[in-house]
């Protein structure tokens, strides 16, 4: 009886035994030594990836070719770390697709992703038609940008578009013939006059002193430079919400007769006539205009020796502000995959190669700061340019925009022809502003 209790006991310990050291062999097993299990775990992690479902992402982009370059550079590098998003360019003639983008919003056409004129990015998206990117933790980014860039995008706190390319004005002269006026460029309003005059006196043949546009023909170029003199003196075009038009203030009223004296009273910008050629000619002594051709002056087919400096103050302590151009881009909230659409608009916007290359192709501005360690921006124009652009502002993003402008054109030239004064110009002009305003709902 004994013998067998401890035969018993012996089998039990030794099966227990055993039993430890499969225990203990499972625990040790290397993956190696389990490929099916490991075989299991990798096929998971790769199913979760596979399984994200397949995204077609349409986006609106101008068809010159210094513009598709960067696009589709972008989307074949999106595409290596995101092989589930395809986007798919509709090229369009020109960036301005303003028109376009409300026939193909109405028909239920509107692509997923479009660039276009920030001006009419707030307006689309206080009418539910672009997406407020802020859900998508676009504030994260904003420090990226230069600060005017990044405001032109928005609605009160809402951000509709990410900036791409910038541009704006700043103050060109001709250096050749400052010098023979004795004459620095001008730094105020009065300096204008002074330096003006200087140059006139010298009764040089076909030489001017100064132009700016005092006619408008079919474009808002004429509303867009005015703007520039209203900011400069104190003045707003709108109210603080957008609803009513505020731009024969007491500060508007003076910053428009500011332009005519110029023209009527001091005689130092030529009536009726807008010069810009002639300065390229090296005719005219000083022109208010755009980074676009900053080539035109500084190359070497440059006509005399130029030179580019902020513009003038109005007033004192108003900063020398002009007019910020600005093409941006938006998700429309038609776009069935959002998240990824801002995704791919981040990615873009925030890639400051992508952006340095298109900005030296068409000679217009990054808005990403770091753009600007470049060598490429490191000369006295483009040093210039950004200076500006620090200090631009832009015009309201209302729908109306189209039709204040057009009432501010009439207005200016009004003035400007003696038909009215000032005040009953933009009196008139306001008038039928707020009326398009109020059709804004």
């Amino acid at each position: 009886m004994k013998k067998s209790r401890k035969l018993l006991s012996l089998v039990l310990c030794v099966c227990l035994l055993i039993t430890l050291v499969g225990l203990i062999g499972c625990g040790n097993t290397s993956p190696e030594e389990q490929p099916g299990q490991q075989d299991d775990q990798n096929q998971g992690e790769k199913s979760k990836d596979d399984a994200k479902k397949p995204v077609e992402l349409k986006i609106w982009w101008a068809e010159g070719d210094q513009f598709k370059a960067i696009l589709l550079d972008a989307i074949l590098a999106y595409r290596d770390v995101n092989p589930h998003v395809k986007i798919v360019p509709q090229w369009q003639p020109n960036f301005d697709t303003y028109d376009k983008l409300k026939v193909a919003i109405a028909g239920k056409t509107a692509p997923d992703i479009t660039k276009l004129d920030s001006v009419f990015a707030p307006a689309l998206g206080f009418k539910g038609q672009l997406v407020d990117l802020t859900q998508f933790g676009a504030n994260d980014i904003k420090d990226k940008f230069i600060e005017s860039t990044w405001k032109a995008g928005m609605y009160k706190e809402q951000v509709y578009a990410l900036p791409f390319d910038a541009n704006t004005i700043a103050f060109f002269y001709n250096k050749d013939i400052l010098d023979k006026a004795g004459k620095e460029p001008p730094k105020t309003y009065e300096e204008i006059i002074e330096v003006g005059k200087a140059i006139e006196a010298l009764n040089l043949p076909d030489t001017y002193a100064y132009t700016v546009p005092v006619t408008s023909g079919t474009s808002g170029w004429l509303a867009f430079q005015w703007n520039f003199w209203l900011w400069r003196n104190g003045g707003e075009v709108l109210n603080e919400d957008w609803t009513k038009a505020v731009y024969n203030s007491p500060e508007g009223v003076e910053a428009l007769q500011k332009v005519v004296d110029l023209v009527h009273k001091h005689e130092v910008v030529p009536p009726n006539v807008y010069l810009e050629p002639e300065f390229y000619d090296g005719n005219v002594g000083m022109l208010d205009m755009g980074c676009w051709n900053v080539p035109v002056i500084t190359g070497e087919d440059a006509q005399a020796n130029f030179g580019i400096t902020t513009m003038p103050a109005l007033k004192d302590g108003v900063p020398g502000h002009s007019g910020l151009g600005l093409y941006s881009i938006g998700v429309l909230t038609s776009c069935k995959a959002q998240q990824e659409a801002y995704e791919f608009v981040k990615f873009l916007a925030t890639n400051k190669e992508y952006q340095v290359t298109y900005s030296k192709k068409t000679n217009l501005m990054p808005s990403l700061v770091e753009a600007y360690e470049d060598e490429y921006f490191k000369t006295p124009a483009w040093e210039a340019f950004l200076a500006q652009l620090k200090i631009a502002k832009a015009r309201p993003g209302t729908p109306a925009w189209p039709e204040i402008a057009e009432h501010m054109n009439i207005a200016i030239q009004e003035a400007l022809t003696g038909k009215k004064t000032a005040q009953e110009a933009l009196d008139g002009a306001v008038a039928k502003s707020n009326e398009a305003l109020a059709k804004v709902k």
